[in-house]
Order: structure tokens, then C-alpha cells, then sequence
């Protein structure tokens, strides 16, 4: 029978007939069609309002092994961004120990997420101590600073300025002869009024394929003037 036809024959069989009888034939001919297509607008709406709210970071630090980190809607307004546009995103998730004799889970989960992180070109800087910046020249995560600050800049900076040669190891390979990859940050008011790190060894260094590199000479002033204040 043509769709049309059991639709007209539907209409002259409730004729006349009172609600509950009504409900009661829509019940039972069609609940089923009628819940799986509120089921599917609830999907379509759930991954709409998702993808609303799941704006991309504007800007993205990762602070490893950072006991506390800077209020990043400050950081937000400091750089001169449009909150509706998307967040700035401080991640502190990240534990890592380099040290083989230390080498956990946490580690290994921490290292995963970093580099993924960094293969999906959504992180900007990391910050942490020397040691763990250091540990990771030899993976080429690292933008030559020269790319962002001037000579005049980077030599205002002096020791601050940690340079570097990227080797592999295993081939002994030369990356890039003596480059400069990370700023010594550690008595910036930023990392010390949170506290971020119990270190004054705090290093910053820009991810080779950040995606924002316009913004990381804003920020490492946000960093130097930033002061934490106790909301009581």
C-alpha cells in the first residue's frame, strides 16, 4: 500500500477518537521511528554545541612537571585576544622524568601526549626545568630563536639564552650548529609569584612548528610583568 494511503487511512481510524486512544496507537505503531530520530537529533545537536564550544586554543604552553600555572584569561587579554575566539590553554598534565632509573608510566603516558601535542602542531612553548628542556635538543622540537627575537634582542638577553647543538644520537648527525632554543625565565614574576616550579632553573623554549609565533615575544613579556594575586 502507497506510503499516502496508510497515512489516509490512519487519519479516518482516529476520526472522532479521543486522546488517550490516539496515544495509545501512536504508541504502538510508532514509538520506535519516533525514538530513534530524537536520539539522532540529541547526536547531531550534542556534536554541534561540541564544536562550538571545542574552539581552538589561541595560544598553548605546556608547563611540565609545574606545580601551579599562571591565570591564563590574563595571559588572554595580555596578548591582545578575543575570548570568544578560542581559549589560551596552560596545560600542566605533563609529568615527565627523563632519568632512565626514574622512567614510570606517568612518564611514558606524559611523553606520549607531549609529542603527540607537538605532531598535531597544537603547542607554542614549553616550559620547565633545565634538565628536562635540555633533554629533549636532540628531538628537534625546538625553534631557532633567531627566528623570533633580533640579534640586538637575544644578545640584551646574555647568559639567560641557552644555545645548543640538536645531534642524533645514534648517528651523531649535526642538526644545527649552536643554535639558540630556550630563555632562562626562572626569575620571571610570572613563574615566581604562583609559584610555578619550586626551581628558579625554568627555562622556555618554542616548539619548532608552533602555530602561533607571532604571539611568543608578547607572551614572554606577559611572563616577565605577570604577578600573581591571592583571591580571598
Amino acid at each position: 500500500m502507497p506510503v499516502i494511503d496508510d497515512i489516509r487511512d490512519s487519519r479516518n481510524m482516529l476520526k472522532g477518537k479521543g486522546f488517550k486512544y490516539k496515544f495509545l496507537y501512536f504508541w504502538e505503531y510508532y514509538r520506535i521511528p519516533t525514538l530513534i530520530i530524537g536520539c539522532a537529533l540529541a547526536i547531531i545537536v550534542s556534536v554541534i554545541v561540541t564544536m562550538i564550544r571545542n574552539k581552538p586554543a589561541q595560544f598553548q604552553a605546556a608547563f611540565i612537571n609545574a606545580s601551579a600555572i599562571p591565570d591564563s584569561d590574563v595571559c588572554t587579554e595580555y596578548l591582545g585576544l578575543d575570548p570568544a575566539a578560542g581559549p589560551v590553554v596552560f596545560d600542566a598534565s605533563y609529568s615527565i622524568n627523563l632519568d632512565p632509573s626514574s622512567y614510570s608510566e606517568v612518564t611514558y603516558t606524559s611523553s606520549q601526549k607531549f609529542m603527540a601535542a607537538i605532531a598535531g602542531a597544537d603547542i607554542d612553548v614549553v616550559i620547565s626545568t633545565s634538565d628536562l628542556i635540555k633533554g629533549y635538543l636532540n628531538a628537534e622540537i625546538y625553534l631557532d630563536l633567531r627566528e623570533i627575537f633580533s640579534d640586538s634582542e637575544l644578545e640584551a638577553l646574555g647568559d639567560a639564552v641557552l644555545w645548543g647543538t640538536p645531534t642524533d644520537p645514534e648517528t651523531g648527525e649535526v642538526f644545527s650548529v649552536n643554535m639558540p632554543y630556550a630563555i632562562n625565565i626562572g626569575s620571571y614574576s610570572g613563574i615566581t609569584s604562583v609559584p610555578c616550579f619550586f626551581s628558579d632553573d625554568i627555562y622556555l623554549g618554542v616548539i619548532a612548528n608552533a602555530p602561533h609565533p607571532e604571539l611568543i615575544k608578547k607572551f614572554v613579556e606577559f611572563l616577565s610583568e605577570y604577578t600573581y594575586t591571592a583571591q580571598y
